[in-house]
């Protein structure tokens, strides 16, 4: 009967996997033929396979325990029986305890499983939410595990022969050496940087917004606005496409995506090898160890092959994005993501969008650079703040009286149906009521990564290196939260949005004085200001410029004339439905919805999902274009008789929603002209001639 938790343990184990098998099938995983195509359900199964072992070790755990604890007792030969129930006692205990953490401290991740079904489930949640900090709940599971390990370990002590108990000794003093080691390595502060090199520290934050990282607005994050102050703001940055893969493309290449090549999240294998000029190629051939960590987001880190030579980021293949869908359904998941061993043997954890937590983020970042040797460079890539929008604890703590099915995150489709009606329709109240949370949801998932880079810019000091490290923070692009009758998320318009409008910080103690730059600039910006400050030469042929001029007092050498800015809308999973809002009564083009074929696994080792081949042209075609000129900005809608413009002082109009074409045709025309002229500089191939009743001479 001594099998009977191990036996528990596994049941549990087979359970669950049955659960994520069950999941697999029954979702509309648009690839799943693909995914059968490439045997990517093999890649699934091994997954849960090896999901077998922590369960196997923690029954035997439980095993083991038991029979110590009856040991102990005056009645060591009672019945094995009484070791199956004890260690299943133990088991179900453990398991218990552990789910109950993991509800405090990763809400979204359990709510599918409790507070979204209702009913019992539901209050059980809530309550625990209400009653339990995850530190309180930790102490408690540990104490709880380390009495039973005590309790269980001197029954066999009592029954051990003295040839045993030596080794048992031996075993434990060996033990206690290792983690004793352990410890003080990983406590151990970096060397100092040598011969003057800085250390450099980039922290992308997924999908912040302009006013979260400015100290003149009331909402901006306590860490973002302290290192605000005591740097260089720029208060006019953009990127070209506000998506990750495109952004951080041209942020690590200081190249336009028309020059490089990466225009959707989905780019082919051919496209994903960044130049030899990349970022961290630079710096490591001029003497920086170069890193990058993050959560799932921070696939684009790896995918994009731009020459990091420490990677603790996922992999981005295709057969992690099925099992980040499988996963999710696993109910017993949260408890081996709280685990940093379990999570580095089984990294297909970190895709799990429901289970990020900042400060595993910070915490793994802080582990990397104090095993630097040398002066290292580090992109840390934060994503709690993009859809679904996961607050981790105490910002959960802010939903207060909601108890709607976006309490924890953004469940796909429930915020649609209500955010998206008229102001007139029935419901109003609801659609108020979810746009708050809405809101609310942002700024605490926003919170949560605030408060762990706060804590990972402390240890940084606390290190001895906050004086000799250049700090960069910036967001991949923006996020729009409704403002101004626009969409929720990022990358569909370039109309009543301003989701290309990112932040960028900058602090180098003692060489950057704290300042803010108004200059328009552009992320492409960033690798040449960057090497321009580290006294190494800028590659040519670039499109970003350094502004190392700007942050020392000097006058720039483009000051004179308007710099022009060139943008593009992402690539859209639901076409005919976003064209539709954007531009009613336009014929725009379109192309296949997510569902139907818009994407591919793409043959090769190991396979990525990647845009279909024969939809490429279609969708380059069809996204909207925006020319910033100085205070003006026009754009260009494509459709099925031609470009559509529309023209915008962008200085008056932030938000671009008042159009001036019908009022400035001369001003309108002249930019259409440098708009075409613009965009085939860069390469762009796939315009439309003007509509016609558009009086133009290109």
């Amino acid at each position: 009967m001594l099998l009977l938790p191990v036996a528990l343990a596994l049941s549990l184990w087979a359970l669950g996997s049955g659960m994520v098998l069950l999941h697999v099938y029954r979702a509309e995983i648009f690839i799943m033929a693909e995914v059968r195509r490439h045997g990517l359900v093999m890649d699934l199964l091994l997954i849960l396979l090896w999901f077998a072992a922590p369960y196997l070790l923690l029954g035997i755990f439980s095993a083991w325990t038991a029979r110590g604890l009856r040991k102990m007792t005056r009645h060591p030969q009672a019945p094995g029986w009484l070791d199956g129930l004890l260690g299943s006692a133990v088991l179900v205990a453990a398991l218990v305890m552990s789910t109950l953490v993991a509800m405090v401290e990763r809400p979204a991740l359990l709510a599918g499983f409790f507070y979204l079904k209702g009913g019992w489930r539901r209050w059980v949640q809530l309550t625990v939410e209400d009653l339990f900090t995850p530190a309180a709940l930790t102490r408690i599971a540990v104490g709880g595990a380390g009495l039973l390990l005590a309790a269980g370990a001197m029954g066999w002590w009592r029954h051990a022969s003295r040839r045993t108990r030596r080794i048992a000794v031996v075993i434990a003093v060996a033990s206690i050496f290792l983690v004793a080691a352990s410890m003080l390595l990983k406590g151990a502060a970096p060397r100092p940087a040598r011969d003057g090199r800085p250390n450099v520290l980039l922290v992308l934050i997924d999908s912040l917004r302009p006013d979260r990282a400015d100290p003149a607005s009331p909402l901006a994050l306590p860490a973002l606005r302290d290192l605000a102050r005591a740097g260089v703001r720029f208060s006019d940055v953009r990127t070209p496409v506000a998506r990750t893969y495109p952004s951080v493309a041209s942020l690590l290449t200081g190249l336009h995506p028309l020059r490089h090549g990466i225009r959707t999240i989905y780019p082919a294998a051919d496209r994903r090898i960044l130049p030899e000029a990349s970022l961290p190629r630079l710096l490591a051939t001029a003497g920086w160890q170069t890193a990058a960590v993050g959560g799932y987001c921070a696939t684009v880190l790896r995918g994009l092959d731009a020459g990091y030579a420490i990677q603790r980021t996922p992999r981005s293949e295709a057969s992690l994005m099925v099992s980040a869908v499988a996963l999710a359904a696993h109910p017993l998941l949260p408890i081996w993501m709280r685990t940093p061993a379990l999570r580095a043997l089984y990294p297909q954890m970190r895709t799990v969008v429901e289970g990020s937590l900042a400060m595993d983020v910070a915490d793994e970042a802080v582990s990397v650079w104090r095993s630097s040797e040398a002066p290292f460079f580090m992109t840390v890539f934060f994503d709690n703040a993009h859809l679904p929008y996961v607050p981790n604890w105490p910002e959960t703590l802010a939903a207060g009286d909601y108890l709607g099915p976006n309490r924890y995150s953004i469940t796909a489709g429930s915020l649609v149906e209500k955010v998206r009606a008229a102001e007139s329709a029935p419901g109003v109240r609801g659609r108020v009521e979810e746009r708050a949370n809405a809101l609310r949801l942002y700024q605490g998932a926003l919170a949560s990564v605030d408060r762990a880079l706060g804590t990972m810019l402390q240890k940084l000091a606390e290190d001895g290196l906050a004086e000799d490290t250049v700090v960069i923070v910036l967001g991949d692009h923006g996020e729009n939260l409704l403002d101004a009758g626009g969409m929720l998320a990022h990358g569909l318009s370039l109309e009543r949005d301003r989701s290309n409008a990112v932040p960028l910080l900058m602090r180098w103690p003692g060489r950057l004085q704290p300042q803010v730059v108004t200059t328009p600039v552009s992320v492409t910006d960033i690798l040449p200001t960057l090497l321009d400050l580290l006294g190494l030469e800028i590659p040519a042929g670039l499109d970003g410029r350094s502004q190392a001029g700007h942050l020392q007092g000097e006058e720039g050498e483009f000051d004179a004339e308007p710099r022009l800015f060139l943008q593009e809308t992402g690539l859209w999973f639901f076409a005919r439905e976003v064209v539709a809002e954007l531009a009613p009564g336009e014929e725009g083009l379109v192309y296949p919805d997510f569902p139907d074929g818009l994407l591919t696994v793409e043959s090769g080792s190991p396979p990525h999902v990647v845009l279909a081949p024969q939809h490429v042209r279609a969708v380059l075609r069809a996204k909207h274009r925006r020319l910033e000129a100085g205070p003006w900005a026009l754009v260009y809608r494509p459709a099925g008789d031609g470009a559509h413009f529309s023209l915008y002082r962008q200085d008056q109009d932030p938000w671009r929603a008042q159009d001036l074409a019908a009022q400035e045709p001369a001003r309108l025309h002249e930019l259409m002209d440098i708009f075409y002229q613009e965009a085939r500089r860069l390469g762009d191939s796939d315009l439309l001639p003007p509509a016609p009743g558009v009086i133009f001479s290109p």
